[in-house]
Formats: structure tokens, C-alpha cells, sequence
């Protein structure tokens, strides 16, 4: 991690004159999306701004409004640069931001003046069946909250309309804000639990009626999605505990109330994510007892013919030595005599085989 570490961390400080301007050019230009949202109690405004002209939004430090700055797509390194010039944050904030493969978290920094907060807002694909992940970087100050969003997202359209039509949340201060943003992306692991949970009984129904060995795919498939969902999800059981505790001036105590409903769903999901893995290993064990009730029915089958056909083989075979000295073999009816026993001997075993209600 240090090693990690380091590296962002050179690449932050000098590699803007290779990379950072392809990106910038390549990258930003084209698809690059800052929203700023300005409000008060009694209104808001909503811009958006290009990256060339990023050192607009400084203006908003000043402010005596809420601004909330939203960032969609991939930021180049002098671009991350500049932001944490016009708003103090921290280099290793800085690092975080732009490495894009954090565990969530979070991070106070009082001599700054902000909270940092990653979480994920994750996806479900209908037809792979897996999980998709995106990682958002929230910073929370006193009056300014800024998301970084790896791609262009909508996750965010509920609070951008509660900001529009609702005077309630315009009430708040920026802590309320961020609350209200983490919630909309711990809600949406609800819905994405949800269709896992469609899927999973999809292939209980599977499991039941079949044998195919694609039942054991999409078994191993679900619980590496579980287990994506809760690398996401477990962390922030430990995440909003401390922030409903934290003595920090920037979280008012009249908003812990909120973050500790967001740890109560946090906790739920993390139970709902456990009772779909038992859910699978329950799917496995019925697929496995499916596996042995085939093979035993195989078994018996083949039970059956051989418990058949090995009295009648022997018969054949005793009269088919072609010794000099069996009178039978010149009896008149012999053939006959023989076909007859067989035929006896089978509606004998058969009769035992029915009694003993093997068929």
C-alpha cells in the first residue's frame, strides 16, 4: 500500500507533463461533466462548467449558499491538482480521488476543514448477471460538498429533484447534503439485493428441475457477486457507526440521526447478503442431492439388467461349451427347454424384483 501510495503520489506531483495533458485533452474535454448546484432556503441556481474554465467554481468558497460541485468521468491529474490548490485538500485526499480503487472509507480532516467519504455506487447487469462497480469520492466541508463520479451517472437525479422542487432539504446544512447523497446509493443496494435475489431463485427453480452442470455456474457466479456487494457494503458498517459518534464539528448533531439510519440499512443489507449466500449453499446441497438421486436411479437401472441377464448368460453359456459328451444339445426340444427356463427365470426376478419395490 505504501509502495501504492507512493506512486500516485509521483505521479500527482510530475506527471503532468506527459499524461495529464492527453487526458486533459482526450479525456476531459469530451466527457467530463461538472454540475454545480448553488442553493439557499429560499432558492438554488444550477450551472454547468467546463473544464477550462475550472477556476470559476472557486468563487463558491466565499459563498454563504450550500454549493454542491459534481464531477462525472476521469479527471486529469492537473485538474485533481488544481482543485486541491482552490479548496485545500489534502495531497493524500488527492490520491484517493484519482486511484479510483478504494476500499470505502472515511477520513476527517479538521485542520482542512472537510470529511472525505468513499463509497460505491454499484449496478446490476441483467444479461452477465454480475455487478458493476463505480467508486464516488464525496467532500464535505461547510458549505461546499464535492462528488467525484468515475462515469456519467443518475443516481443523483432524486436529490438534484428534491433540491429543485423540495424547499425541506434547502433547509439543511452541507453534512445534511452528503447524507442525502449516500442515501440514494445505499437504497439502490437494496434494489440490486433484490435482483440478486430474482436471479437466485431462478436457479433454486433450476436446481430442482435439472442437472445441468450450468446450475453450478450460476451458483459460483451469484456468490462472487455477493461477495462483491459486501467488499462494498461491510465496510461502511464501520463507516457511518463512527460518523453517527464523531464529536467533529463538521457533522451538526441534528444529522447524526440520519447517518445512523443509513449504519441501520447498512447492517440490513449486510444480513440480507448473508441470507442470500445460505440461500446458494441451500440451492447446492438440493443440485447435489439431485446429482445422487440420478445416479441412484442409473444405478438401479443397471441393477436391474444385470440381475436379469446374468442367470441367462449363464444358462447360454453352459450350453454353448460345444463339449462331445451333452445330451442335451441333441435333444429334440432342448432348444426350446432352454428359452422356456429363461423366460421363467426372468418373471422370477422380475416378481422379486416388483415385491421388493424396486420398480
Amino acid at each position: 500500500m505504501l509502495r501504492m501510495a507512493e506512486k500516485i503520489r509521483d505521479r500527482l506531483e510530475t506527471s503532468h507533463n506527459v499524461k495529464s495533458n492527453t487526458i486533459a485533452e482526450n479525456t476531459e474535454k469530451s466527457d467530463v461533466k461538472i454540475t454545480v448546484i448553488d442553493y439557499v432556503e429560499s432558492g438554488y441556481e444550477e450551472y454547468q462548467v467546463d473544464v477550462e474554465n475550472i477556476e470559476d467554481i472557486a468563487k463558491y468558497k466565499a459563498t454563504p449558499s450550500i454549493t454542491w460541485i459534481n464531477f462525472e468521468g476521469a479527471l486529469s491529474v492537473e485538474t485533481i491538482r488544481a482543485l486541491g490548490e482552490m479548496f485545500a485538500i489534502h495531497k493524500l485526499t488527492l490520491e484517493d480521488v484519482f486511484s479510483r480503487e478504494q476500499r470505502p472509507k472515511k477520513d476527517i480532516f479538521e485542520e482542512e476543514g472537510y470529511i472525505y467519504i468513499v463509497i460505491h455506487n454499484l449496478g446490476f447487469d441483467e444479461n452477465s448477471k454480475e455487478v458493476k462497480k463505480e467508486q464516488i469520492s464525496i467532500i464535505t466541508s461547510y458549505n461546499i460538498v464535492i462528488t467525484f463520479c468515475e462515469f456519467e451517472t443518475k443516481i443523483f437525479d432524486s436529490v438534484i429533484g428534491r433540491i429543485k422542487k423540495d424547499g425541506k432539504i434547502r433547509k439543511y446544512a452541507s453534512d445534511y447534503l452528503t447524507y442525502a447523497l449516500i442515501d440514494v446509493i445505499v437504497d439502490n443496494y437494496f434494489d440490486i439485493i433484490e435482483k440478486m435475489d430474482d436471479h437466485i431463485f431462478e436457479i433454486e427453480e433450476a436446481a430442482f428441475k435439472s442437472t445441468d452442470v450450468k446450475v453450478v455456474e450460476d451458483i459460483k457466479n451469484s456468490k462472487t457477486q455477493l461477495t462483491k456487494i459486501n467488499l462494498s457494503v461491510k465496510p461502511l458498517i464501520e463507516v457511518f457507526s463512527s460518523i453517527s459518534k464523531t464529536d467533529s464539528k463538521l457533522i451538526r448533531k441534528s444529522t447524526k440521526n440520519y447517518y445512523r439510519d443509513i449504519y441501520d440499512h447498512v447492517v440490513r443489507i449486510e444480513d440480507m447478503i448473508e441470507t442470500e449466500r445460505e440461500n446458494l449453499s441451500d440451492i447446492f446441497s438440493v443440485y447435489e442431492s439431485n446429482i445422487n438421486l440420478k445416479q441412484n436411479e442409473i444405478m438401479k437401472i443397471l441393477t436391474i439388467i444385470s440381475t436379469i441377464f446374468i442367470p441367462l448368460t449363464f444358462i447360454a453359456g453352459v450350453y454353448g461349451m460345444n463339449f462331445v459328451n451333452m445330451p442335451e444339445l441333441e435333444w429334440k426340444y432342448g432348444y426350446y427347454f432352454s428359452l422356456a427356463l429363461m423366460g421363467i427365470i426372468c418373471v422370477i426376478i422380475i416378481y422379486k424384483i416388483r415385491k421388493m419395490k424396486w420398480i
